[in-house]
């Protein structure tokens, strides 16, 4: 739930209202707080490591202030991991497992983002381009046109959809629900290894799971955006768009953080 109130944060002062972003980054901070590890591990304080955190931080900010960027999920996730190094530095026990955990989402998410859309389009490995494709454009296409929206697929990554109101929307980046795989499965990852959880094969049944869940609820998103646009319009379709996918991701995590703390106590649900 913090993360995907990162991510709406994020979108919000993308394409939003700044302040809703700083509402929503305090209460992410409050969820943080109240996270608790059962894990005895605690590594030690880092005063080293939270110098480099915060120089991380330092240049994130500064790259997309310099180059007047908008700040993206994966300045999000470089951001978190800067926040969880300088963590670190601090003598409390919670705090530093607290930090653990975000070093190892942020950490997982930037090499998964990095392998997908750096380093196998340079290999020629068109994945993100099938994907886009095959898994977002095709299938929100038919769905949308099963709610009887009509909508025309124009090439990998766009749509024209009729109705009151016509337009193309192009479907692609942070839109193909992507992002939120890579990053509900670097969310699974970080727990088992925080909280020492062996049970591989219960884990991989959980990463499928949040893939196909992902998936789905991006689907629904893109279909639900079709019938807003086309009837109500590109304004109050955008308005929609910058909170039901953070939205829908919040929902999908908490389900996945549950099927994990049931691998961890398997009384959870009886408490």
């Amino acid at each position: 739930m913090a993360l995907a109130l990162f991510l709406g944060a994020t979108v919000e002062y993308g394409h939003g209202s700044g302040w809703i972003g700083l509402l929503l980054i305090s209460f992410a901070i409050v969820l943080l707080f109240k996270i608790k590890f059962t894990s005895e591990h605690v590594y030690k304080s880092s005063k080293l490591l939270a110098v480099l955190g915060f120089l991380i931080i330092l240049a994130d900010i500064g790259y997309n202030y310099y180059f007047k960027s908008q700040l993206g999920t994966l300045d999000t996730m470089t951001l978190f991991f800067g926040a969880s190094l300088t963590a670190t530095a601090v003598k409390n026990d919670h705090i530093r497992k607290m930090s653990s955990f975000g070093m190892y989402t942020s950490m997982s998410f930037i090499i998964l983002f990095v392998l997908f859309y750096n380093l196998f389009p340079k290999l020629g490995f068109e994945f993100i381009r099938y994907f886009d494709q095959y898994l977002v454009v095709i299938p929100s296409a038919y769905l949308g046109n099963m709610i009887g929206v009509p909508v025309e697929v124009l090439d990998l990554e766009s749509v024209f959809i009729s109705g009151k109101y016509s337009m193309q929307i192009r479907i692609g980046a942070a839109c193909s629900g992507l992002y939120s795989i890579l990053l509900l499965i670097s969310i699974v990852i970080s727990y088992a290894i925080t909280e020492g959880i062996n049970a591989k094969g219960k884990i991989f049944k959980i990463l499928g799971f949040s893939i196909l869940a992902a998936w789905a609820g991006n689907l629904a998103r893109i279909t639900t955006l079709f019938y807003i646009a086309a009837n109500y319009g590109k304004d109050t379709m955008m308005t929609v768009h910058v909170n039901l996918g953070w939205i829908i991701f919040a929902i999908v995590a908490v389900i996945v953080m549950y099927l994990l703390t049931r691998i961890k106590n398997p009384d959870f649900s009886h408490v």
